[in-house]
């Protein structure tokens, strides 16, 4: 035991290290074949007194591959995510704590087991059960490494799939660890088919590398003599434009929004991003019908509210796009719709459809986004590190360190300035991570389930804010991590949000001032 204790504690720190240098797989594998060859040999091997160097040789042999399973099965991960080594780790940032107890449950059962059996079996015979069970081990080993890391790209994972890891150590002990397929491992978009770019996307997903198709940038305007701010910009309108995308079932809190922007900015050209809502979404609200990919809005309320100059309906086609950006809980397309516009006018203000103007008095915030670098934001009081898959800074060539006391600011509203290091700086990697699959959604990255009870504050919670997540890590970068230079410096409220119900009523108002003028007074009165 003794040599057994002082290898696998030699190999247990140095395995880390190693696997920095060459990777998990052949450092796991090496293990395994150590593992199969000591079991092979104890199968032919006839002990005698002779053979003890033999016995304490396959003693330590043993420490050293245990060592190896370990660490990089239930060792911690660090605390930069380069180097977090380890599966549980690796599959599970910011769940750690219930990958651990899950691992140590089975291994629990494992004694259990071995225990139970060990006075009626034969020794060969366990040997057999050890080698079958290494063998089935390593099968569920490698199917997480490549085949569950590689479904993302194939759509072989619909929805939430759970796979066991069976994996062996000294003890004849059983481990099973389970590995949740995330849903981005989902099937390909309907009528979409798959390419050779998916190969090259999984080169740049194993390298880390934030690179985009060009005809996707090509649309968005990051070509070789960009429009930019202040030479080219909207001359019939006043700046900013106010921006906003409609998705199904937002119908409702487009009106409102536009409504909002018509009594506050009334100078002000509102740009609606129509973002797949449904022909009967759009007849029911707005009578609008969609005729050779163009949007005709003609009657009842989104025409009553959008009908001139200074609103107007944007057809935005997410097809001309990856398929994962249509997902709905990733927003990948918010900086698409972002950089259009921005690209168009030159100076915008971004609202989710749910935010409501409570003042028109605009120019301080833009006086402060062409004075101080192009941005005015709304910071809140998470941490950037707290909300963002440690996997994300990768892409950046960035580490999680350098934003634990960077505050996040919301990326629901927004005004920038289309000025040169927005488009090279800040709008270019932002809209390189969304179109990047593996960027956006990092394996194991999800937006539920957070935990802010955990001290310290800026330690990853468990929650991702996918390009909200991107957004900030650009900022940060951009402006050297010092967020006065890019956040609102007054305490001015300038925006409110709208509940679904609110903008509900709000609908119901219109539509009754629209067929009977009788209950106008009615109407408002339940509005308010």
């Amino acid at each position: 035991m003794i040599c057994y204790g002082i290898t696998n504690s030699i190999t247990a720190i140095s395995a880390g290290s190693l696997v920095k240098l060459t990777g998990r797989v052949p450092v796991v594998t090496c293990a395994a074949a150590l593992h199969v060859a000591i079991l092979v040999t104890l199968l032919c091997w006839k002990p005698s007194f002779q053979d003890r160097v033999v016995f304490f040789v396959m003693s330590g042999l043993w420490g050293v591959a245990d060592g190896v399973w370990l660490v990089q099965i239930n060792g911690a991960s660090l605390p930069d995510s380069r180097l977090s080594t380890a599966m549980c780790g690796f599959l599970f940032p910011g769940r750690e704590e219930a990958a651990y107890s899950n691992f140590r449950l089975w291994e629990s059962l494992g004694f259990i087991v071995a225990y139970a059996y060990s006075s009626f079996l034969c020794t060969y015979v366990k040997l057999y059960i050890l080698l079958a069970l290494l063998a089935v081990g390593l099968v569920g080993y490698y199917y997480i490494e490549w085949g569950a890391a590689a479904s993302p790209l194939h759509g072989e994972c619909e929805g939430s799939l759970v796979t066991d890891m069976i994996a062996i150590n000294e003890d004849q002990n059983l481990c099973l660890v389970s590995d949740v397929c995330d849903s981005h491992q989902r099937p390909p978009h309907p009528g979409r088919e798959q390419t050779t770019d998916d190969r090259e996307n999984l080169e740049n997903a194993e390298e880390k590398r934030l690179v985009a198709d060009d005809k996707y940038l090509t649309l968005l305007g990051f070509v070789e003599r960009p429009r930019q701010f202040p030479g080219d910009v909207w001359r019939n309108t006043s700046l900013p434009i106010i921006i906003t995308y409609v998705r199904d079932g937002q119908e409702q809190q487009g009106v409102g929004l536009a409504r909002n922007t018509a009594h506050f900015l009334p100078n002000h050209t509102t740009l609606i991003y129509n973002l797949g809502v449904s022909q009967y979404g759009l007849q029911m609200v707005s009578g609008a019908t969609v005729a050779e990919g163009v949007l005709f809005v003609s009657t009842r309320q989104l025409q009553a509210n959008c009908n001139s100059s200074r609103c107007v309906i944007v057809n935005f086609d997410l097809e001309l796009f990856p398929s994962h950006v249509e997902e709905d809980r990733l927003h990948a397309y918010r900086p698409l719709v972002i950089q259009d516009a921005l690209n168009k006018a030159g100076v915008v203000l971004f609202l989710e459809c749910d935010h409501r103007l409570v003042s028109g008095q605009l120019e301080p915030l833009v006086k402060q986004a062409t004075e101080e670098g192009g941005v005015v934001s709304w910071a809140t009081y998470h941490p950037t590190s707290s909300l963002t898959h440690p996997k994300m800074f990768d892409y950046f060539q960035t580490t999680a360190e350098s934003f634990l006391f960077l505050p996040m600011v919301e990326a629901s509203a927004l005004l920038l300035v289309n000025v040169e290091g927005v488009h090279t700086k800040i709008m270019l990697p932002w809209v390189q991570c969304a179109l990047t699959q593996d960027c956006i959604l990092p394996i194991g990255a999800q937006s539920g389930g957070c935990r802010f009870n955990k001290k310290p504050q800026y330690r990853y919670s468990g929650c991702h804010r996918y390009d909200g997540s991107a957004l900030n890590i650009v900022l940060g970068l951009y402006f050297g991590f010092d967020e006065k230079r890019y956040t609102c410096k007054g305490k001015e409220r300038y925006f409110r949000r709208v509940a679904v119900e609110t903008a509900a009523a709000e609908m119901a108002g219109l539509e009754g001032n629209a067929t009977e003028a009788t209950s106008i007074s009615k109407d408002f009165s339940y509005i308010r």
